[in-house]
């Protein structure tokens, strides 16, 4: 890494960089996660208000979500959201057995270069700031690449499990902080 990206909350000026990572996902076909929905919105604007009903009970959409912050992995110099990342501060039946507390994904052009590991690491940063002393992180068992990012910030396997919704089986970790 030549620059050093910041974890920081995304903000309308960075609409350009947001939409572009929204489009190299498409154009991959990967999945983007902890992105807390960025894929059904055409305007960033409408994304960024969406953000804030998640950070309070009060306000959230649906009594079965949870209250979580989400943040992006930018690089200044570039103006690049290189990653995003969901920070949960609770969890509800399904985030506790399939979901955890932390979500991310790394654009695919910026994989392999150390960016998972820093975006889940400033992450583990701001569930501490949030209070919490343990997090749970999963991720899909055939997430090689995920799987390694996690342990190395300390992830313990817990179990694996079925997730009934996709049909896959998914490691379940959980991180000391």
């Amino acid at each position: 890494m030549v620059h050093e990206p910041k974890l920081v909350f995304p903000s309308i000026e960075m609409t350009k960089a947001l939409k572009k990572y929204r489009t190299e996902f498409e154009e991959t076909g990967d999945t983007m996660h902890g992105v807390s929905s960025l894929e059904k919105f055409t305007e960033i604007n409408d994304w960024l208000e969406h953000l804030k009903a998640y950070e309070s009970k009060e306000t959230l959409p649906n009594k079965n979500f949870v209250p979580s912050f989400q943040y992006v992995l930018y690089e200044p110099l570039t103006q690049e959201v290189l990653g995003t990342v969901s920070v949960r501060i609770e969890l509800n039946d399904y985030l506790r057995q399939v979901g955890g507390h932390i979500g991310y994904s790394i654009a695919p052009s910026k994989r392999r270069e150390g960016y998972g590991r820093l975006i889940l690491k400033e992450a583990l940063k701001k569930a501490k700031d949030h209070d919490l002393n343990r997090v749970l992180v999963t991720c899909d068992e055939d997430n090689i690449p995920s799987a390694k990012v996690i342990e190395a910030n300390g992830g313990v396997l817990d179990s694996i499990v079925l997730d009934t919704d996709i049909n896959k089986q998914v490691k379940r970790y959980w991180i000391n902080l």
